[in-house]
């Protein structure tokens, strides 16, 4: 594996090439959380302090809102935006990052706890000068939150997404309405049986779907071809698709997307 990129293979036997994020990204992306920290921190204690005082100003209640609010952001802040939105922080998601497990996954509670508690040890002595150091001298770029919580910054495909694929057709009705106007029904698909397709394996084509884009050509083109002859002989369908529409068709349907 060649420094700044990890290379994973996924259950299903597909080689993921993914570009890990540099220093320079990876402080202009916290420069901007910490901006946006900030101003959730103060608004958050002007809110509070007033109504601490509004309520008779006892020191007590001052303090633990205080407190809360300080908590609430310096760290509720990462775990809540890493874990529940996709591993990308407002600031990482403006740079286009995303932090994942070391073996791609979306991070858990645990995992971002770790490494948002572990900044204070990687800000020492002063402007993330530990976190740096161990940016530079490890193979993926991780600091030392990362290491301890066992997960890697990458940079977003998404945002620069592969050209999308042909959609798959949609059959309409040609029926003429009154005063002999001609109308498009909505795009309920017809003709199709999907009822053989397991849970298993409706699971594994949605995942797929869910990570094409991050898929180079050849490794995508070769899962979808997998993926779907295993799944034509259980469906009945009409037409020829290719291998990603039928499998995008298969999955709708099953969802009972349309009906």
């Amino acid at each position: 594996m060649e420094r700044d990129r990890l290379e994973l293979t996924t259950p299903e036997g597909v080689t993921l090439d993914l570009e890990l994020a540099g220093v320079g990204s990876r402080a202009l992306a916290g420069a901007l959380d910490f901006i946006i920290q900030m101003m959730l921190l103060y608004g958050a204690i002007i809110v509070f302090l007033i109504g601490a005082f509004a309520g008779g100003g006892n020191p007590f209640f001052v303090i633990a809102t205080g407190v809360l609010a300080i908590v609430a952001v310096l760290i509720g802040y990462h775990v809540l935006f890493e874990v529940w939105v996709g591993g990308q922080t407002p600031g990482k998601r403006m740079i286009g990052l995303r932090v994942v497990r070391a073996d791609g996954g979306p991070v858990g509670v645990a995992h971002s706890l770790i490494r948002t508690l572990l900044r204070i040890i990687d800000f020492l002595p002063s402007l993330y000068a530990i976190g740096l150091v161990a940016i530079f001298a490890t193979t993926r770029n991780q600091r030392l939150g990362d290491l301890a919580a066992g997960t890697v910054v990458i940079l977003d495909r998404s945002r620069h997404p592969k050209p999308a694929l042909s959609p798959p057709p949609v059959l309409r009705s040609t029926a003429l309405e009154p005063f002999g106007e001609v109308t498009d029904p909505p795009p309920v698909p017809v003709g199709w049986d999907v009822s053989r397709v397991t849970d298993d394996e409706l699971g594994l084509a949605r995942r797929f779907l869910e990570r094409r884009s991050s898929l180079d050509d050849e490794p995508r083109r070769a899962l979808a071809a997998d993926l779907a002859g295993r799944l034509r002989p259980k469906v009945v369908a009409p037409g020829s698709l290719s291998d990603e529409a039928f499998l995008d068709q298969v999955v709708q349907i099953k969802n009972g997307a349309g009906f």
